[in-house]
């Protein structure tokens, strides 16, 4: 994580547009991790884990920033 941590640096973003968005992304994944336990809840042995439990989610989100995943705009041009 370290080494992608650098590349944050590569993106065409100041640090505040990539902890908004970073942030809006952790919250996302923070809902589907709250669904995702209440289905399990429900349904023990059906649902899959989409989200990854062992990884922060500050760090999940700033990784799927790193690696692309995410779709943002840049109006600021």
């Amino acid at each position: 994580m370290i080494e992608q941590l650098g590349k944050l640096e590569k993106l065409p973003l100041n640090r505040y547009q990539a902890v908004m968005i970073a942030a809006k992304r952790a919250r996302f994944l923070n809902q589907r991790l709250k669904r995702q336990k209440d289905a399990a809840l429900i349904t023990p042995g059906l649902v899959e884990p989409e989200v990854d439990e062992k990884t922060k989610i500050t760090v999940q989100a700033l990784q799927d920033l790193v690696e692309n995943r995410i779709k943002y705009y840049d109006d600021s041009k």
